[in-house]
């Protein structure tokens, strides 16, 4: 794979030409580009990681967009839209699907379960629960015995437990919520079964007994009068909580509050608070192979945030940071499966035929300034979405990987090229 015979100036109009012709002599097949440009300011997965959870949330105002929230990385994106949902308002998740309450305020009309399927992006809508519930209700399925619990009000001041049927929206009344005159939102049940809540007034956290009702207050988060509007347990003993400040601007945002002492720590700040929260399991994802260095000395390393899905229309998002800044680059990928072929200095890790995206800029400094601030993005399930030819291969069940390859002006042809590590991930319904 000689790339000697393609002269070239990096930064020029001439340089479409030599990456014409080197994509045409590794074969790589160039396409339309997808996803957008922005540098990641954190180091996301690297490979799979115990007890590594995805955290789900309902976008801003329980509007209808899905963002998948890494806790390892801080990567937040959003990865798919609740087209049949009116305001999505607390979530739950039962090891297949995210439930969430489709809160409707207008008339008449009553509120519904709305079930969205993380891996298929199919959903649907409950037949509507038999009273209206007022704002702030509160959905967590039961870790052991995967019974979903609700709280639900029909009075302004008096907040319910119920337990409901996923399926039909019926409730079944468990007990009025006694041990304090606060009103309630925000349900979290751990692993081994002990359910929290929060209240408004405070606001405080409060352990829940799921069969009397009685609450017993543990802590006061440490945070400004607001609203907690929806909670879940990761996989550490942490709650992650959503919280409108109702005085401080500065304050609302996605919080970790962590045992024993309960004490809130700020960790995404957010203009409005996500309306629902559920951790899901995290894709199978891993990273192999060795990158190779660039010239300036940095290690081109590559990531993901989201879920590789055949029906989503967008929500998988791989990418690299660490590479030659204002040079062009593209994602390759195959399905054939992994590789370790010695390759303009570095390693394929692909195994051919490598198919790819087009080739785009990396941005990051200005031109004149050599060094690693570039990066590049592409959104998988946009290529599949989209009807790529290439990327028509990448059905459920496909393991694919992929590797980005740049061109790096710091080295002489025809090793000219920064190379990332490689990521395999498997593609869901």
């Amino acid at each position: 794979m000689d790339f000697a015979s393609h002269s070239h100036t990096s930064r020029s109009a001439g340089s479409r030409q030599w990456l014409q012709g080197a994509a045409r002599t590794l074969g790589v097949v160039t396409a339309i580009a997808m996803g957008v440009d922005r540098s990641l300011g954190q180091v996301a997965q690297r490979g799979p990681a115990a007890d590594h959870s995805i955290l789900i949330s309902s976008d801003a105002a329980g509007l209808s967009t899905l963002r998948a929230y890494d806790p390892v990385s801080g990567e937040s994106t959003a990865f798919g839209y609740t087209r049949g949902a009116n305001i999505i308002w607390s979530m739950a998740f039962d090891g297949t699907d995210l439930f969430a309450v489709n809160w409707i305020s207008i008339g008449d009309h009553r509120s519904a379960l709305h079930r969205y399927n993380v891996g298929t992006s199919s959903e649907s809508t409950s037949p509507p629960f038999a009273f209206k519930p007022l704002s702030f209700p509160a959905l967590e399925f039961h870790p052991q015995t995967g019974q979903l619990y609700g709280i639900l009000r029909k009075d302004p001041f008096v907040s319910n437990l119920y337990t409901v049927d996923p399926a039909t929206a019926q409730t079944t009344f468990v007990a009025q919520i006694q041990g304090s005159n606060n009103t309630f939102s925000a349900l979290a049940i751990s692993r081994d079964g002990r359910a929290f809540v929060f209240g408004l007034q405070g606001p405080f956290l409060y352990s829940l007994d799921l069969t009397t009702g009685l609450v017993t207050q543990i802590g006061t988060v440490g945070v400004q009068v607001g609203a907690f509007l929806d909670a879940a347990f990761d996989g550490n003993g942490s709650i992650w909580a959503s919280f409108e400040s109702f005085t401080n601007p500065a304050k609302t945002g996605l919080y970790r509050i962590d045992p024993p002492l309960w004490h809130g720590t700020q960790v995404l700040p957010l203009a409005h608070a996500y309306a629902g929260l559920a951790f899901v399991p995290n894709p199978e994802v891993s990273t192999y192979c060795s990158a190779k260095t660039s010239a300036q000395g940095c290690t081109p390393t590559i990531h993901s945030v989201g879920y590789p899905s055949a029906t989503a229309d967008l929500g998988f998002k791989v990418s690299v940071d660490q590479v030659p800044n204002q040079e062009l680059g593209q994602l390759m990928w195959g399905v054939r499966g992994r590789a370790a072929v010695p390759f303009v200095g570095g390693t394929l890790c692909i195994r051919p035929p490598v198919e790819g995206t087009a080739w785009k800029s990396t941005h990051g400094s200005s031109v004149g300034t050599s060094d690693c601030s570039g990066s590049l993005l592409v959104d998988i399930n946009m290529l599949i979405s989209t009807q790529h030819v290439a990327a028509a291969a990448m059905t459920p069940g496909t393991t694919v990987e992929c590797q980005f390859l740049m061109h790096d002006s710091g080295f002489t042809a025809p090793n000219d090229w920064a190379l990332s590590e490689a990521l395999e991930f498997t593609v869901m319904p």
